[in-house]
């Protein structure tokens, strides 16, 4: 995603992105709480973020592709970490916007394959996500 925004290539129209629900998952490289912010931060001032109708955040790896050893109280604070970040940037550019959090896709273990431009159906007060 930082590529693709740096650049301005490879991104859909504005106009695409109404309503679609946005997938995200900060991958193998377990990327700092700052690169997660830039990121987001890029989304939100290029007027992408709040086009979304909602959001679904990967739970987020929590031993790197490096092979960075941490205690297990270090992978529970960069969750932690983590999820507050992407809670302070989506408010700051899309307040409205409903994310949830700690999903099974992405590089996590177990993981759900989402289909890429399938329909989803999200029902907060069923707790429930259906993909179709």
């Amino acid at each position: 995603m930082d590529f693709h925004m740096a650049t301005q290539k490879y991104l859909p129209e504005r106009e695409e992105l109404e309503g679609a629900v946005l997938a995200l998952e900060t991958s193998e490289e377990a990327p700092s709480e700052a690169t997660v912010k830039r990121g987001l931060m890029c989304l939100g001032e290029n007027g992408m973020l709040r086009k979304f109708s909602a959001i679904l955040i990967g739970r987020p790896i929590r031993t790197p592709l490096h092979g960075e050893e941490r205690t297990e109280k270090e992978k529970q604070q960069y969750h932690r970490d983590q999820n507050e970040r992407i809670k302070k940037e989506v408010r700051r550019y899309a307040p409205d916007t409903p994310v949830v959090f700690d999903m099974d896709f992405g590089h996590t273990d177990p993981k759900i394959p989402l289909q890429l431009g399938g329909k989803v159906v999200i029902q907060p007060h069923k707790r429930q996500i259906r993909f179709r």
